[in-house]
């Protein structure tokens, strides 16, 4: 290339290609429109392209056309006309068209290129294009020219040079500077290998500048790799693969763009002057055009865009496509882009003047709903519908009273008029009350609102309206609340809130307890004495500046709730047991919490803690006589008793040991009494059970009956609490039964000639016998024995017996064996001489020197004789005449034996005549 001279008449030639002089500047030219829009299928590019004053001779020169952001596969430019030869390069985006031809011919041959975008239409971004000559490469978005040299194994220092020296169309050329993303992807996408750019970090290690160009000593990277802290300088655009730069060796210092696969697409590496080896061998250079000082304005390319085609929006008032009470209708249509409209009536009863506006006027012969068409002529075709209604005007016009305060209703007549059905809304100020289809009448509440009332009526007749308002005099609203404190626990102080809205002259609140306020906005202490919530209704009456009255109720508006009754389910009088369970009563229920205070309570002796429940409270209190019990109830809505505690008294606590005792009478006992608390004071009254009491705390006692249980008891009483507690300990002692020993001997006086007495044992709760018959016989162990004597004479028997537990008992009995027997009295004749008398005799060897007393009773019992004697032998007669008659007579013998022992025999006696 030459380098152009600039004089006052430019010549610029470049081979096969004549530039014109003078003021015939060579210029290539996108006048017109900048902008194509792309709305789906081929469109043409450049529509209003301008070459001027180009002549091309040389057939393999000519005009290239390119895509600045092409994309593989998405991207394609055609050529539909048949003056020059048409080239598509499908790598890189470019259509290039060549052969001979004037500026006019490429002209319009240029506006026969056309652009489609392969995939759907809604994948579709803007694109930019750019109309050079062949020889280079233009972007739009720098103004510059781009061209990529093949030069194998070529120096950066080298390229540097010639990228200095070259120029194009009088541009100064230098290696490139990118400075953007679209530039660096613009540059990627037209060199094939290795190629050097603009940049080297040679004056200082790291810090990277472009060092050509018109960025030339302008800092854009500083340090290593970003992972070592690299970052960019002021924000600027790099684009480092990962892990450059890295300065490999030291010896790294200029820049180039990737061509590795295994590199981010499009991204920068740091090399040697000389370059590298296989991916990273140099294969060329990149050399940017344009911005440098003292360069020509030419202008040899121009710049073109695609955008997608937007539909037109477009923006209708819509009160224009209802028409009420007419026939006849402007409008006025409005999109969000320049476009050409024409508006077509779809029915014979409308007709559009000035149809080809964007202010057309709609006429309709009748009431009705018509249809319109509008097309749309704006970046793409379109077409839209728009609809208009032409409605019958209704009138609205009511009746109301001339009453000054309506109070809370006020009916409302319709006196309008409607065509067809139509809907009506009724107000009450400024909303809609009730409404209806056809609804001519209305009672409308007045007591709600805001000062300056007012009622109306609007009407809607297939959306055509009229309204109708007209001003009152209202019972004032009222507006009144509980500001604070609407539930609680009593005293429960409630504010009242009040809002007027119109002037009030007085107020009177009946607070439903009896109580009334003239304020405005009181406060008032409620209570509850009853174990329930209360609730009470607050009424109000207003008089506002123009004398009308309102009032009304707050109902249920305050609940009081009670404050719950607290106590405990035991008496502080009364004296308990040890071992108890204390439960909470009063008026809070399962809902509710409940607070104990059990610190006086040593924890080894709560066996159950109620936690927050009402009980049971269960505990063993061994260790003090006296515990205090505390409980608070807190209803669930924070209502809380009074605390209360009460005394728990527990009756004295002590035990008899040791265990039972047993034995046979007589048993001594030593029994102690014990308690484990040690701050109780007690006083022991004891009863043995055997007659024996005392006092203390000992008990010492004799049992000499036998077989029997003996019951303890213990009364304690302490000095502390005054508590009396009473022990029975049943079966604490246990005298063994002790068997009794008797027999029986048969007979008690045995005669020589046949010594052998039985004797029968009659002993009771003896399971073992010994018997001792006195004589010095072998003992026996029989039950009942029979025992033969030797000789006569008086032995003393005894009987041993024992039992189970190893208690015995002893009996003893005289026998004796004797040569003869006593002889009852005999019988006689009272009639006898006196020497016949007959002696009433006894004949009794064996009685003892105690002798004898006879006694002799007739029929009735009376004594008729009676003799007691101490000697042996006869004893008395009776003789007939002198003591006694013939007849029968008992007589009755009493004496003693050897042994002592009394005898008794009787028997009757016959006196005869």
């Amino acid at each position: 290339m030459n380098r152009p001279f600039f004089l006052f008449f430019i010549l610029i030639f470049v081979p096969g290609i004549i530039f014109a002089q003078d003021d015939q500047l060579p210029r290539i030219a996108n006048a017109g429109a900048d902008t194509v829009y792309y709305c789906g299928g081929p469109v043409v590019v450049f529509p209003n392209i301008l070459i001027q004053n180009i002549t091309i001779d040389n057939p393999s020169d000519g005009i290239k056309i390119s895509v600045a952001n092409y994309k593989k596969g998405a991207d394609i430019l055609s050529y539909s006309g048949s003056k020059f030869s048409a080239k598509w390069d499908n790598d890189y985006g470019n259509l290039e068209l060549t052969g001979s031809g004037t500026s006019e011919e490429y002209t319009e041959e240029v506006k026969n290129v056309y652009y489609e975008f392969l995939l759907q239409t809604s994948a579709f971004e803007e694109k930019s294009f750019s109309v050079s000559l062949i020889d280079a490469d233009y972007l739009p978005h720098t103004g510059h020219f781009y061209k990529y040299f093949r030069n194998s194994g070529i120096y950066w220092t080298d390229a540097n040079e010639r990228a200095s020296k070259d120029t194009l169309y009088g541009l100064q050329g230098y290696l490139a500077t990118i400075t953007s993303e679209i530039e660096n992807d613009f540059i990627w996408s037209k060199i094939d290998g290795v190629g050097w750019i603009g940049a080297n970090d040679v004056a200082k290690e790291g810090d990277w500048k472009w060092v050509t160009g018109p960025e030339k000593g302008t800092a854009f990277w500083f340090g290593g790799t970003a992972e070592q802290g690299g970052k960019p300088v002021e924000g600027r655009y790099s684009f480092w693969n990962r892990g450059e730069p890295n300065n490999n060796l030291g010896k790294e210092h200029y820049a180039h763009m990737n061509m590795n696969p295994s590199t981010l697409p499009k991204s920068w590496n740091d090399l040697p002057n000389v370059g590298g080896t296989a991916y990273y061998f140099p294969q060329g250079y990149i050399v940017e055009y344009g911005g440098m000082e003292g360069d020509p304005e030419v202008q040899l390319s121009a710049a073109g865009y695609i955008k997608k085609g937007q539909k037109p929006v477009l923006q209708l008032d819509q009160s224009d496509l209802l028409v009420c009470g007419e026939q006849e209708q402007q409008i006025s249509l409005k999109y969000d882009q320049d476009v050409e409209v024409v508006i077509h009536p779809l029915d014979n009863s409308t007709v559009v003047l000035d149809d080809s506006t964007l202010t057309p006027t709609l006429k309709a012969d009748k009431y009705g709903e018509f249809d319109f068409e509008v097309e749309v002529f704006g970046q793409c075709k379109y077409s839209d519908m728009i609809t208009v209604k032409f409605q019958h005007q209704p009138e609205a016009s009511f009746y109301i009273n001339e009453e000054k305060c309506k109070g809370y209703n006020i009916e409302l007549n319709f006196t309008g008029s409607t065509l067809e059905q139509a809907t009506f809304y009724w107000y009450s100020n400024d909303t809609v009350y009730t409404s209806g289809k056809d609804m001519t009448s209305a009672v409308i509440p007045l007591g709600f609102g805001l000062r300056d009332r007012e009622v109306g009526l609007r009407v809607d007749e297939k959306e055509c309206f009229d309204e109708s308002f007209e001003s009152v005099t209202v019972t004032p609203k009222m507006d009144f609340w509980v500001e604070e404190n609407a539930s609680g626990c009593p005293p429960l102080n409630v504010r009242f809130g009040n809002n007027d809205v119109e002037d009030i002259e007085s107020y009177y609140w009946d607070f439903g307890d009896g109580s009334f306020s003239d304020e405005k906005a009181p406060s008032h202490i409620y209570e509850n004495k009853t174990l329930s919530d209360t609730v009470f209704n607050v009424w109000l009456e207003i008089v506002s500046s123009e004398g009308c009255k309102n009032s009304g109720p707050l109902s249920e508006a305050i609940t009081v709730h009670p404050i719950p009754t607290a106590d405990l389910d035991f008496e502080e009088n009364i004296c308990y047991q040890e071992s108890g369970e204390i439960n909470y009563v009063g008026s809070a229920g399962e809902r509710d919490k409940f607070i104990w205070d059990l610190s006086d309570f040593d924890s080894s002796e709560i066996i159950k803690d109620p936690g927050f429940t009402a009980g049971p409270l269960e505990f063993k209190l061994w260790s003090k006589p006296v515990v205090n019990v505390g409980v608070q109830a807190v209803t669930e809505f924070g209502c809380k008793s009074e605390k209360i505690l009460k005394t728990y008294k527990r009756k004295p606590v002590f035990h008899l040991s040791p265990d039972t005792i047993e034995g046979c009478p007589p048993v001594e006992t030593m029994l102690n009494i014990t308690t484990e608390d040690l701050v109780d004071n007690v006083d022991y009254t004891w009863d043995a059970g055997n007659g024996q009491t005392g006092t203390g705390n000992s008990i010492q006692a004799y049992y000499t009956e036998d077989d029997k249980y003996y019951d303890i008891t213990i009364s304690g009483s302490s000095s502390v609490t005054g508590c009396v507690d009473t022990l029975l300990v049943q079966g604490k002692v246990f005298v063994y039964p002790v068997p009794e020993a008797a027999f029986v001997p048969n007979p008690e006086v045995a005669y020589i000639t046949d010594p052998v007495i039985k004797f029968d044992n009659t002993s009771r709760g003896a399971n073992t016998f010994e018997w001792d018959f006195g004589d010095q016989s072998p003992l026996s162990i029989e039950e009942s024995p029979e025992h033969r004597y030797p000789d006569m004479g008086v032995y003393d028997v005894s009987l041993f017996t024992g039992n189970e537990f190893g208690c015995s008992d002893s009996s003893m009995q005289q026998v004796r064996v004797t040569l003869d027997k006593i002889y009852p009295p005999n019988a006689f004749s009272p009639n006898a001489s006196k020497e016949e008398d007959r002696e009433f005799g006894l004949y009794a060897p064996g009685i003892t020197e105690k002798g004898y007393h006879l006694t002799i009773f007739n029929r009735w019992g009376e004594i008729i004789f009676e003799s007691q004697s101490y000697l042996k032998g006869w004893d008395g007669k009776l003789r007939n005449g002198q003591n006694a008659a013939a007849g029968v007579y008992v007589w009755v013998l009493e004496y003693s034996d050897f042994l002592e022992k009394i005898h008794k025999q009787q028997g009757t006696v016959t006196l005869f005549y």
